[in-house]
């Protein structure tokens, strides 16, 4: 997924964060923690409590959802909970508010985890909307907090929440630096905004509310491959049309807050074509226009912009970045007018480097193609020419923003021809076999579905081709790939965040590829007189 441009010290990414996991915990003196929680989730639940901000009471989620409404975070996972690092560090949350069933009254209920070095004093900011609501002065060491921030009228009359966290402070313990010393922050996944509004009923509703994330049950029990097939086409179906799906077993104790049947699907995929993701679009802007690209430090400054080859946009790699800075003065006593040093480097390579005045600079700076890899790494520098001399070489406070109008655009150059190989390998209609999908586990089929979603529309009867889904430890070695599928070419598809693969079962190379995944698309093509 497309990152937005992170500071100095960038906005990172809470590995563990995933669906919204709630535990109802009694916190009342002389009361005990849910006796059906095992010891290791207990002793979490009481460190939690004892760290929790002095007058700020922890709300178990169950109790917010008997009394109303309880809306996550949209978007991705790093975006439901980010980790904010560094001084300063910058993240931001989306929540989007129902449509059918308008709120009266909410309150955003921001759980989060600091951790501090003892040399450093940090605050942490919190901005509703773009205007400054809460100021948290955060304790050295490790904790665990709470802030309720009640939303406004104003607040309530937009269709969707914007919260914005900001990490500044200084270190005490350098004899000069006003800008050494870290800390972090990470968002918790109970993050939310709860309200009194009685409990949704529109599936729109309910979709937004479960921060536009659709939760399908996947059998844990027995059921027939047929049904099996029947669910993971739908949800391939629910995917294509936009919709932020996941397979999630059926037990599971980490259900989604909107699980629902294929029914639910097919209503949300019809009624919801304008809530659905949007893909993105050339050009792609550096900035995200919630947080800015405005900064203030000493030293250095660096915005970072990450992206993944298999995001980019129809598959072209950028061609060229548009750039505009807008730099503050250097000082009366600075040396050079054009004192600013400005560098652009893609994953380790420098695109542009040159020195500027005080003002607004533009630039623009031609990308080779044979830079952009399968995850990318843009980073902006922004420095003096010159340092004082002797031992506090920091300087003044500076002052500088990468605009939003910065963007990359779109190369000739296309990343790969995988789409276009499956395309004439699979025919328009290539045909689905369910065979083997009621054995998949609910993980192993959201891979496949990931999967499936690239191809042509599969269909009962196939025209040229036959598609399976495969755990890679059934698959023949090379040498019994011809005998195993007599009259067949056979080929696999595979696809994760490392990037795509099409190759023959029987290439050695295929096969490397193949050791580290579960899951395989399995492409049968009829050889000449071999009837499909």
């Amino acid at each position: 997924m497309l990152k937005w441009v992170l500071p100095v010290v960038g906005l990172g990414v809470l590995g563990a964060a995933g669906w919204a996991t709630y535990v109802t915990v009694q916190v009342a003196r002389g009361q005990e923690v849910n006796p059906g929680l095992s010891p290791a989730q207990i002793s979490a639940v009481r460190a939690s409590v004892a760290r929790v901000l002095p007058g700020a009471t922890p709300t178990p989620a169950a109790a917010i959802l008997s009394g109303g409404t309880t809306i996550l975070p949209a978007g991705s996972l790093s975006e439901r909970a980010p980790a904010l690092t560094g001084l300063p560090g910058y993240g931001r949350m989306t929540f989007l508010l129902p449509r059918e069933t308008r709120l009266t009254e909410a309150e955003a209920i921001l759980r989060f985890d600091s951790e501090i070095p003892l040399n450093v004093n940090a605050t942490l900011r919190v901005s509703v909307n773009g205007a400054r609501r809460a100021d948290v002065l955060l304790a050295d060491g490790r904790e665990t907090r709470e802030l309720r921030i009640p939303l406004q009228e104003q607040d309530l009359a937009l269709n969707s929440v914007q919260i914005t966290f900001a990490i500044t402070g200084v270190s005490t313990s350098s004899v000069c630096s006003v800008n050494t010393g870290n800390a972090l922050v990470n968002i918790l996944p109970g993050t939310m905004i709860a309200t009194n509004a009685p409990p949704l009923d529109s599936i729109s509703d309910r979709y937004r509310a479960a921060g536009q994330r659709f939760g399908l049950s996947w059998p844990t029990v027995a059921i027939d491959d047929a049904q099996a097939g029947t669910a993971l086409l739908a949800a391939v179906e629910g995917l294509k049309s936009g919709l932020n799906l996941n397979l999630v077993a059926e037990d599971s104790i980490d259900a989604p807050q909107f699980l629902g049947t294929l029914e639910d699907l097919n209503t949300l995929g019809a009624l919801l074509p304008s809530d659905t993701a949007v893909a993105a679009k050339w050009p792609l802007q550096l900035i995200d226009p919630a947080v800015g690209g405005g900064r203030s430090f000493t030293g250095t400054q660096v915005w970072r912009y990450g992206y993944a080859a298999a995001d980019l946009p129809d598959g072209r790699a950028p061609g060229r970045i548009d750039y505009s800075l807008n730099l503050g003065t250097l000082g009366a006593d600075h040396p050079r007018e054009d004192g600013w040093m400005v560098s652009v480097m893609l994953n380790g390579h420098l695109l542009d480097s040159f020195a500027a005045s005080a003002g607004k600079v533009a630039r623009s700076a031609d990308i080779p193609a044979a830079l952009t890899g399968l995850s990318n790494q843009l980073e902006i520098t922004l420095g003096r020419a010159y340092g004082d001399e002797g031992i506090c070489n920091d300087g003044p406070l500076l002052v500088a923003e990468l605009e939003s109008t910065s963007v990359l655009q779109p190369g000739t150059a296309v990343i790969d021809d995988i789409p276009a190989q499956l395309q004439r390998l699979l025919g328009a209609h290539p045909r689905f076999d369910a065979g083997g999908t009621a054995a998949l586990l609910s993980f192993e089929a959201q891979a496949a579905m990931m999967m499936l979603a690239d191809l042509p529309p599969l269909a009962s009867v196939g025209d040229k081709a036959e598609v399976l889904v495969a755990r890679t430890l059934d698959l023949p070695l090379p040498e019994n790939v011809s005998a195993a599928y007599l009259g067949y070419e056979a080929w696999v598809y595979l696809r994760d965040d490392r990037g795509r693969v099409l190759g023959r079962l029987d290439d050695p190379a295929t096969q490397r590829q193949l050791a580290d995944r579960a899951v395989a698309i399995l492409i049968l093509v009829p050889r000449s007189g071999t009837v499909l």
